[in-house]
């Protein structure tokens, strides 16, 4: 299973996310996550960081909930 966190620079958000994401999937090796910086080659219709992608499908924007996560993962 592929998650992909897309995020800018300078986003306090997105630091936060990207943290929190990778504590919670730290245990999960079977788990990989990517970080991209959202430009013009990223898929269409995110246009608001943070954005969460599990297997190339939009989960999220914004503070990501690790119980819905969780959910969706398990």
């Amino acid at each position: 299973m592929e998650i992909t966190l897309y995020i800018s620079n300078d986003c306090p958000l997105c630091a936060k996310v990207q943290k929190k994401l990778k504590g919670f999937l730290k245990p999960l090796s079977w788990i990989s996550l990517k970080i991209k910086l959202l430009d013009s080659s990223s898929p269409r219709g995110i246009g608001i960081v943070p954005a969460l992608m599990i297997d190339s499908e939009l989960f999220g924007y914004g503070d990501i909930d690790l119980k819905k996560l969780e959910r969706k993962l398990f």
